[in-house]
């Protein structure tokens, strides 16, 4: 995932499940973050990036 963001410090991403359920969180203190599956199945996920409270990005994921 990469992107500029204005306050790292106050910048996440959270991935859910399509049952809306939170599977992944973490703070992101770089423009560019590697997320790794750990135990996370394939298939397809939401993820949404937020700064400062504000939603700056959202998307779909597909782990294979």
């Amino acid at each position: 995932v990469e992107g500029k963001f204005n306050d790292a410090q106050a910048a996440s991403i959270s991935i859910t499940d399509l049952s809306g359920r939170e599977v992944f969180t973490n703070k992101l203190t770089e423009n560019k973050t590697i997320i790794h599956r750990n135990g996370l199945s394939s298939g397809f996920y939401n993820y949404k990036i937020t700064e400062n409270n504000k939603v700056i990005k959202a998307g779909k994921l597909t782990f294979e």
